[in-house]
């Protein structure tokens, strides 16, 4: 090869690599533990940050784990926003932190009064249900944490992250606004779902949620008889079922009651579309 190409290559080389370098450096990034979380914090920072998701699509959060890519790249986040209730929140999510030096890491629900988790996840909050995600008024008391977290670490941008959690309230009022509208005149205000992930939006709009799952397992005969009894007294009409979940008993009742057959998506990115959805649902 010419020694003038061989030179032109390696400028070349060192150029991108300098560019990504820069890229890197410049960018600042915020970590959360999972996607309803990175639509809050998305709708605070804007294009300030770009904001990560350390458990994908399709994982548990009671189980998941994460990979030592994940641990590579907190090292580059300013901060970790999470939950604070998820299973490997509290298994996994601490060792990680503490290996960052620098990092801190903020429980985005603190302060929301909890609910009774009633088919107990295995871990130290096992009492109380983690899915605090699922609520316009949640999700306000979240954002206002974030944005708390960030005004003190971000100074210099703590007007427009005020300013962008006023626009988020405003926002989630709307929705409030939609839902109890679109809840309106059921023909029955209880449902039945297999992983009881709705209860913070049960607890909002007076609706009742029956589950399934019972003490984290398949449900026996014998409480498959109740809950099915239990329904036709309350007039369920509609199944609720999410793919990270085997939907195999929901659907057995379902089609001993009668009911449709719903899949929702409790861990997806837009919130809000989910809970439209399961208020349109229940019509």
């Amino acid at each position: 090869m010419p020694p003038l190409r061989i030179l032109l290559l390696l400028f070349l080389s060192v150029t991108l690599t300098a560019c990504r370098q820069a890229k890197h450096d410049n960018s600042k990034v915020l970590t959360v533990s999972i996607e309803p979380l990175r639509y809050v914090v998305k709708a605070i920072v804007d294009n300030k940050y770009e904001v990560n998701t350390l458990m994908p699509q399709g994982a548990s959060p009671e189980t998941y784990e994460p990979v030592p890519r994940q641990m590579m790249e907190l090292d580059g986040s300013e901060m970790v926003i999470r939950m604070g209730t998820l299973g490997f929140e509290q298994t996994k999510l601490p060792q990680m932190v503490a290996s960052v030096p620098h990092l801190t890491m903020i429980d985005a629900a603190q302060g929301i009064p909890m609910l009774a988790d009633s088919h107990h996840h295995a871990h130290d909050t096992e009492s109380l249900d983690p899915h605090t995600w699922m609520s316009p008024q949640n999700l306000v008391v979240m954002a206002r944490n974030v944005t708390r977290a960030l005004c003190e670490k971000d100074t210099m941008n703590a007007s427009f992250f005020k300013q962008r959690l006023a626009r988020f309230e405003k926002n989630m009022d709307v929705l409030d606004v939609q839902l109890r509208k679109a809840l309106l005149h059921l023909p029955s205000r209880s449902f039945l779902i297999y992983h009881p992930a709705l209860g913070y939006m049960a607890r909002q709009y007076g609706l009742q949620q029956l589950a399934v799952e019972h003490d984290g397992k398949e449900p026996s005969a014998a409480y498959m008889q109740q809950l099915v009894n239990k329904c036709r007294n309350e007039n369920v009409k509609v199944v609720f079922i999410s793919k990270e979940h085997s939907g195999r008993a929901a659907q057995r009742i379902a089609n001993e009651l009668g009911a449709k057959v719903v899949n929702i998506n409790p861990l997806d990115y837009d919130v809000p579309a989910q809970m439209k959805m399961i208020a349109k649902s229940l019509k």
